[in-house]
């Protein structure tokens, strides 16, 4: 048995699956200095922990004995990736069917809606939201289709950013998607092959072993939570907690939860207010879905704050900045009765903060 030849082979399994020392450590109940020494060749894990490590990396413990990998997993890794590059591909189908309705404005003053396929408003040249925010998808999906053919000839490694980039801008086009099923100017069926398609995609780039000791660590945190008896193991140090950072987040929360509040209370009153001048010529399907989304926004704001503090607070940090951004394209449709920019102003400096307290807190 080479101590070396596993310690290089750990050293390569957990950069594959883009975790920590410290995260491997938690995971199999050890120090981190137990895993930098397996890693360095000085040691050994027993057994009970190469069957967790084997199970983890899912390999057999002879694999991680043996330092090398066996074809059969390559091919399970491969399939993925196959998977991955096939609805990347399927998604470009949409572009072929009728996507949207654009206004057309004639001399005369009226105006019709000419229906369009995906690839026309793509390529005819013509101006519009409907066209940029089609234009937006379509980019974000042509690198997911260039990623996923470099990754398959090994052009690049799936490593952790690679796969952070694709679970990011698949929630953003799922986001896309639900918005466009519910505004009447895009037609509903290409959204949900595209909800589908880059659902698989979200899904075979989660780490899923990663995400499940997350939820148990949620899950925890919540249940001591409720009784004020919070184990260290899942808080963030004293002086991070004391720092101005976790100040500024505190203060940032409480702003940007009351422009949830300002924003799905202007949501409400367009769907009991037909005149006014900003969403008068919007779908009332569109402004419910638009309210409902909001509210879900509200809720998971209100309850993610609980867990500022604990050892997940970076992470959560910077899904709620993603959510404040989201929040601005709301402001072009619903207005609050001020100038809209000052809005979007602020909400960038609350995602600013946001950002920066994930760095400082992380």
């Amino acid at each position: 048995m080479d101590n070396q030849l596993i310690g290089k082979f750990l050293l390569k399994l957990r950069k594959e699956k883009g975790l920590t020392q410290k995260e491997i450590a938690k995971l199999c109940s050890v120090s981190t200095q137990a895993v930098s020494k397996w890693e360095r060749g000085d040691s050994v894990p027993d057994i009970e922990l190469l069957n967790r490590l084997s199970i983890l990396y899912s390999i057999t413990i002879n694999e991680i004995i043996d330092g090398e990998r066996k074809e059969i997993y390559v091919d399970v890794d491969k399939r993925t990736n196959i998977i991955s590059l096939t609805s990347s591909i399927l998604v470009f189908i949409t572009y072929f069917f009728t996507f949207a309705k654009v206004p057309n404005e004639f001399f005369g003053g009226s105006t019709v809606d000419i229906v369009y396929k995906g690839f026309q408003l793509i390529f005819n040249g013509i101006s519009g939201w409907q066209i940029y925010l089609t234009w937006g998808v379509f980019v974000l999906l042509v690198s997911h289709l260039i990623l996923n053919i470099f990754i398959l000839t090994h052009v690049v490694q799936k490593e952790k950013p690679i796969k952070q980039y694709f679970i990011i801008t698949s929630m953003v086009i799922i986001l896309i998607s639900l918005f466009s099923i519910g505004h009447p100017s895009f037609t509903v069926f290409p959204q949900f092959i595209i909800l589908t398609c880059v659902g698989i995609i979200l899904f075979m780039n989660i780490n899923r072993d990663e995400f499940q000791t997350r939820i148990d660590d949620y899950r925890t945190y919540n249940r001591q939570y409720k009784s004020s008896n919070i184990g260290e193991d899942l808080l963030l140090s004293d002086d991070k907690v004391n720092s101005k950072w976790m100040k500024i987040t505190k203060i940032s929360f409480l702003i940007a939860f009351i422009f949830y509040l300002l924003n799905v209370s202007a949501l409400i009153v367009a769907l009991f207010n037909e005149l006014d001048n900003n969403v008068q010529n919007l779908d009332i399907g569109f402004l419910f879905l638009a309210t409902i989304f909001e509210i879900i926004f509200i809720i998971f704001f209100f309850y993610s704050y609980r867990f500022i503090g604990s050892i997940y607070t970076s992470q959560i940090l910077k899904i709620d900045a993603l959510l404040i951004i989201l929040l601005i394209p709301w402001m072009f449709f619903v207005g609050l009765g001020i100038n809209i920019m000052i809005l979007v102003f602020i909400l960038l400096i609350l995602a600013f903060n946001f950002f920066m307290a994930a760095r400082r807190l992380a």
